[in-house]
């Protein structure tokens, strides 16, 4: 078994989340982190509780939520089951998964939880689970799961930190550099090996061959004598994540190349992970037996490969640039874009959306902004120009570099923040894109550009600044903010002098036109923000991947969550209405329904049902108290989604059992003779 993980703190994401279908493409994203494959059965696990499963060598998959919802560090597929049974571990909690039943049992136990201290890893021995743990091994008989302990290490502080298996041995590598094998017939322990540091890396191919990467050498290691003696590969040169195979062939593979070598490690070639769109960032691998190699990543990418990178093979195809911009018309005409090839393209609202092909350039250009210009077109701005878009072609093409695309609110201009050299442009057009006056070279790098209702411009500026202007581009200002001290990346304001602006790490309110401000909200990569009203705010925020959202209905003085996404949220656009579209990473397009306060705030004020306790832990009951509203029946809804997951017309019990539900945002509706109220509350893990 070889699950190697290229680094460690990929699979770190914080608190669960559920999967959550995105708009597009039709599946949840995630992280995939683990891979095993068996015959022609392939089970991956990633962020946001997602397991894929393909029965069919990857010509299709499943997708569902997983078993376990946080932490999986190992799966492996049992074997005579027909790729219908899975083991997925923890650190703490081993469980059977069949997929026919969509039924999981425990197999672990207290026992061996106590023998074993925090579960590492596991292998599969002929008809024998074995569990590795920080010192020790575990046995058990598949299908019987009564747990013997084969091995105590007696390595003091030191503890297991990478395994594999051989057709003799169990490898495992410590974090004080020690290199112990372990015999399957006998349990006899042996410390074969000791490095000047920790064994981050180890691939066996045979009792005999195998590749060690420690952090007291740079680079691959490599023994033939079963570990006895090792010898420094100079023909690889990066020191990560070796796969052997056969007598000569190693990789080494990072996150977006692999070194590939035919000689046994005394020469390679260096073979980038294809840069097509589709591909992105890998986080492991699994090579079989017959020397199949599958690569997991970002954006739930999936490659394989049967000639050793010559060629590679998507096994789940859909792009997977991080989208930078989106942009709607009124007539319900939208673009998302991003990378170097990503075009998206909606012409009903974003119920649908196709892959467009736009021809910008001879050379590759990256995407930056799209903006709706008018009821048919839009411009698109690019590292190699300016392009006019209507009806999925490109009209026209203007041959300066552009990153942002404003569209004024109250007269018939475009401002564009454009680049020649390492100057930054603020430029003008007053005939939709197709000709530009060039108004000011602005002092620093612009982050951001809006406009006021009242036509005021507004830049914010590397600096810490606002470049401003009142009178359309012919006269400008810089002015410091007063209680701002960092580089401003984001603003929105809605007239001449409310508006908000964001750090990243605090967002702030001013009242007097950018003049002076007061932080309104503190937290992680507070990137996009919206004044949709002067008291209605909006902000998304980052943990790990996860893009949480936020509103406040009373100018910044208390904030509620409104919405998560498993994903990192780049560009959001407001429609106006009550609709944000999110632009995120691996090429997801997702939307939210801002607070229509009657709905997910349930009319607060007025609202006679208290539910408690909210947040609630999942299996918890929360109480509701409904005072003296008398419903006739109560419906939750998942917020992201709007799916009904719970109706009832019996209110003989004023609890609400959570056991069948995920973690997530729900929303409870309470009808009654002549009234509805809606409480929102929240399930955790």
């Amino acid at each position: 078994m070889k699950h190697i993980f290229i680094f460690i703190f990929l699979i770190c994401f914080g608190s669960y989340a559920i999967s959550q279908n995105s708009f597009y493409p039709n599946a949840p994203y995630s992280e995939l982190y683990l891979i095993d494959v068996l015959d022609n059965h392939i089970y991956t696990v990633g962020s946001c509780g997602v397991m894929m499963v393909s029965s069919d060598n990857g010509n299709s998959w499943n997708i569902f939520d997983s078993p376990i919802n946080k932490g999986i560090k190992d799966i492996d597929i049992l074997p005579n089951t027909n790729g219908k049974k899975a083991v997925l571990l923890t650190q703490d909690i081993i469980i059977v998964y069949d997929l026919g039943s969509d039924d999981f049992k425990t197999i672990s136990n207290d026992n061996l939880k106590l023998s074993a201290g925090k579960f590492k890893s596991i292998i599969i021995k002929g008809n024998s689970l074995y569990v590795i743990s920080n010192k020790s091994i575990h046995k058990s008989t598949i299908g019987v799961y009564e747990w013997t302990r084969t091995a105590k290490l007696n390595i003091g502080n030191d503890y297991i930190l990478t395994s594999d298996n051989t057709e003799s041995y169990i490898w495992n590598g410590t974090n004080g550099g020690k290199l112990i094998k372990i015999a399957f017939s006998d349990n006899k322990i042996e410390t074969v090996s000791e490095f000047g540091g920790r064994i981050n890396y180890m691939d066996f191919v045979n009792d005999n061959l195998g590749y060690i990467i420690d952090n007291s050498k740079y680079g691959v290691q490599k023994t033939i004598d079963g570990g006895n003696s090792f010898s420094v590969l100079s023909g690889m040169p990066e020191a990560i994540s070796p796969v052997g195979w056969g007598d000569n062939t190693l990789l080494t593979i990072n996150t977006n190349r692999i070194y590939s070598s035919i000689d046994g490690g005394q020469t390679s070639i260096i073979v980038p992970i294809p840069d097509d769109g589709y591909s992105n960032l890998i986080n492991a691998h699994f090579m079989t037996d017959d020397g199949i190699l599958y690569l997991v990543g970002r954006a739930s990418m999936i490659l394989k490969t049967n000639d050793f990178t010559k060629t590679f093979i998507h096994l789940n195809k859909t792009k997977r640039e991080d989208l930078r911009s989106i942009s709607f018309n009124k007539n319900g005409e939208g673009y998302a874009i991003g990378g170097y090839s990503s075009f998206f393209r909606t012409t009903d609202f974003g119920k649908n959306w196709s892959l467009v092909d736009l021809d910008l350039s001879s050379t590759k250009s990256l995407i930056n902004t799209i903006q709706s210009i008018d009821e048919n077109r839009f411009l698109l701005g690019h590292q190699n120009g300016t392009s006019l878009i209507k009806n999925g072609e490109v009209l026209k093409t203007d041959p300066v570099s552009c990153h942002l695309i404003e569209k004024s609110k109250v007269k018939n201009h475009i401002f564009a923040i454009r680049q020649i050299g390492n100057e930054y442009l603020v430029s003008k057009s007053l005939d939709n894109g197709t000709t530009w006056e060039d108004l000011i070279t602005a002092p620093e790098y612009v982050n951001d550009i809006t406009e006021s209702n009242t036509g005021k411009i507004f830049l914010s500026g590397e600096a810490g600044t606002l470049i401003t202007s009142s009178d359309g581009g012919v006269n400008w200002n810089i002015q410091n903010v007063g209680g701002v001290d960092k580089k401003i990346i984001s603003i929105d304001f809605i007239d001449d002098n409310t508006g908000i602006l964001s750090t990243g790490s605090a967002v702030y309110l001013t009242k007097d036109g950018g003049k002076t401000a007061n932080t309104i909200k503190m937290g992680y990569a507070l990137i996009n923000i919206i004044a949709i009203t002067k008291q209605h705010f909006l902000v998304t925020s980052l943990s790990g991947q996860k893009t949480t959202i936020h509103e406040s209905t009373n100018q910044g003085k208390t904030w509620e969550i409104t919405n998560t996404f498993c994903v990192k949220t780049t560009k959001t656009f407001f429609d106006g209405d009550k609709t944000i579209w999110l632009a995120q990473e691996g090429g997801h397009i997702n939307k939210h329904t801002i607070l229509t306060t009657n709905q997910a705030r349930g009319l607060e004020d007025r609202n006679p049902v208290i539910i408690f306790p909210n947040p609630v832990s999942r299996g918890e009951k929360i109480f509701i108290n409904y005072n003296d509203f008398m419903p006739v029946s109560l419906k939750v809804f998942e917020l992201h989604s709007g799916k009904k997951v719970f109706e009832s017309n019996d209110f003989s019990d004023n609890k609400l059992d959570t056991k069948n539900f995920i973690p997530g945002i729900y929303i409870i509706k309470l009808i009654g003779q002549d009234s509805t109220f809606y409480k929102k509350f929240i399930i955790e893990e």
